[in-house]
């Protein structure tokens, strides 16, 4: 026994050296990674240029991320049913703005058997025309905030028809559409006889998808790299021969736009009350070093200068919050969301599906770990359509299926220590075969 402490007493000297000598190397590894990646920090005009020759993948040897920060908006038509731009110059439905630039653009309900759907009519009215000399084109612009350096895909379903006019019959004037990034939409006398809008010569972003013949319809993927911040997509229809003919093209159901940020806030992923980190902006995993302006939403604080490379931000409660950068007067290039680490400890229970006529189903607000001593209130439940519901206390509800009912989500805000929290629980209704009598049981 004494033998193996006068061991340990000698070896101890050279387990400390050990030691000190690892973590010396680990913190100087640490330490060369981070100056490394320093010493290859690029400005924000760099990596636009970056962004630019990655978009062009056949002709550059720069990779874009492959897990960019995405986000998807779906500009339904539906909700602009019956909008004619010959009477009304802009309309607004659900935060969307519909801006007409030029002659004809109109929004209708089109029965195809069996089908009906909606679409945005984009016209080429007498273009061009001998037998007509007035002609008009047609566009239209929709407000977006388009972001410098996010790379944009736009979908559609295009379709195209055309009239004949005169004697001329073997010359088709089928459309072309273009689309354009723009923050100058010019507006034209509505309806009125001009020239057809051409998007194309312009440093502005625009792409042109070829014409579409009459009955038939395509795909469309349109691709935009944003060289700075826009505020509309400008879409315009033109024919693409001369002839005694007038051609739409037709956008059918809506216009989905993909948003690809390049860009990424970098810092702490989860953050304790009163703390204090370090933020900084990267694209593909390098610093950007340039001065953006920082602000934030919520529960942070800038702490120091708002305006850097960098920027010292502080947790001054559990709500989480927003931290972005603006530059050259482009708002929010990018931001990055924190939810409140409360979301993560509370949850809505009960069942997955209501019977249609079906007993009521108790659902429930349950708190976990620490959020069990937290204080709930202002509580609003929302039942899907058609149901019935009975508040029973301050965070359970009996929820029952009407007819006719639909599939749809329980919805149920509040707050939990002055923290706003909404949780949402899909439910299905299934169709009720009742016994006899017996309005609660299935056969």
């Amino acid at each position: 026994m004494f033998d193996k402490i006068k061991i340990m007493k000698r070896c101890l000297p050279i387990i400390l050296v050990f030691t000190f000598v690892f973590s010396c190397s680990k913190k100087d590894s640490f330490e060369k990674d981070r100056d490394s990646k320093q010493d290859r920090s690029i400005t924000f005009d760099q990596a636009m240029s970056m962004i630019k020759s990655g978009t062009n993948a056949a002709t550059s040897n720069v990779a874009l991320s492959t897990t960019p920060n995405t986000k998807s908006t779906t500009i339904n038509f539906q909700s602009f049913q019956g909008y004619d731009a010959c009477t009304t110059s802009e309309k607004t439905v659900n935060g969307i703005t519909f801006k007409s630039t030029q002659g004809f653009s109109k929004l209708n309900v089109n029965n195809l058997n069996p089908q009906t759907y909606y679409y945005l009519s984009l016209s080429t009215l007498h273009a061009y025309s001998e037998s007509l000399p007035g002609s008009y084109g047609s566009g239209m612009a929709i407000k977006y905030p388009f972001k410098q350096g996010s790379i944009y895909k736009i979908k559609t379903t295009l379709g195209g028809t055309d009239y004949e006019w005169g004697q001329t019959k073997d010359i088709r004037r089928f459309p072309t559409l273009q689309a354009r990034l723009t923050n100058n939409p010019t507006i034209m006398s509505i309806c009125a006889n001009s020239g057809p809008i051409n998007l194309t010569g312009s440093s502005e972003p625009t792409q042109i998808f070829p014409a579409i013949a009459k009955g038939s319809t395509k795909a469309v993927e349109l691709l935009f790299t944003a060289d700075k911040c826009y505020d509309y997509l400008w879409l315009s229809a033109l024919p693409n021969t001369s002839g005694k003919s007038n051609s739409t093209a037709e956008l059918w159901n809506n216009i989905v736009i993909e948003e690809q940020n390049q860009f990424a806030v970098v810092g702490p992923e989860s953050l304790t009350v009163n703390q204090v980190a370090t933020y900084s902006v990267e694209a593909f995993s390098l610093p950007i070093n340039s001065n953006f302006t920082w602000s934030v939403s919520g529960d942070f604080q800038i702490v120091g200068s708002n305006v850097g490379p960098s920027v010292a931000i502080k947790t001054t409660g559990l709500g989480g919050g927003e931290i972005s950068i603006s530059l050259n007067g482009c708002n929010k290039i990018v931001s990055k969301v924190y939810t409140s680490p409360i979301v993560n400890e509370v949850r809505l229970e009960g069942p997955s599906f209501l019977y249609e006529l079906g007993n009521f189903s108790t659902f429930q607000i349950v708190k976990t770990g620490s959020s069990v001593n937290r204080v709930i209130s202002q509580v609003t439940w929302t039942p899907p359509p058609g149901c019935f519901i009975q508040v029973t206390s301050n965070t359970t509800a009996d929820i029952r299926a009407g007819q006719p009912s639909q599939s749809d989500y329980l919805i149920v805000s509040f707050l939990m220590d002055g923290v706003p929290i909404t949780l949402k629980k899909p439910i299905t209704i299934q169709i009720l075969s009742p016994n006899p009598g017996d309005p609660g049981t299935t056969t």
